[in-house]
């Protein structure tokens, strides 16, 4: 009996070894420049997946034209941890490109909000258009999504 004890208390020792160096490695190799509360794990199908959790993003993407096509529709659910910096759309067709941002309050300042805009598009040739919104917050960091239509 003695044997047997001897032998879990040793094995119990090498997983409590392990364990220990296992995690000093992990928080070792993290990056000094992130708060550890802005990265979180999750499960994956490859295994343990780290996440910045302060990117910002944008959800829900509606773009549409009124039937007289001159006046374009954007809305989108918008969420910066770090705050909202601007806003930008680009409108881009084969021979026409517009840049519009936002940059005052709101959305500026924001962690969320819903971004809903009417953008007239008179001068814009008949044609098929991709919409860029791209969120920046205030570090810099930003997200794209893309929508279309046509004109």
């Amino acid at each position: 009996m003695l044997r047997y004890s001897s032998f879990l208390f040793f094995a119990r020792s090498i997983v409590r070894v392990a364990l220990v160096t296992s995690a000093v490695f992990m928080f070792s190799c993290q990056s000094s420049d992130k708060k550890s509360d802005d990265v979180q794990t999750a499960d994956s199908a490859n295994g343990r997946e780290r996440i910045d959790t302060t990117i910002p993003v944008i959800t829900d993407l509606d773009v549409g034209i009124n039937a007289k096509k001159n006046d374009l529709h954007i809305e989108a659910e918008l969420s910066a941890v770090k705050k909202i910096d601007r806003v930008v759309v680009t409108l881009k067709g084969d021979s026409w490109t517009k840049d519009i941002t936002f940059d005052q309050a709101p959305p500026r300042g924001e962690l969320t909000t819903n971004f809903h805009q009417h953008v007239h598009v008179d001068e814009a040739p008949a044609g098929e258009y991709q919409v860029i919104l791209t969120l920046h917050d205030q570090e810099g960091r930003e997200a794209k999504a893309e929508g279309s239509f046509v004109k």
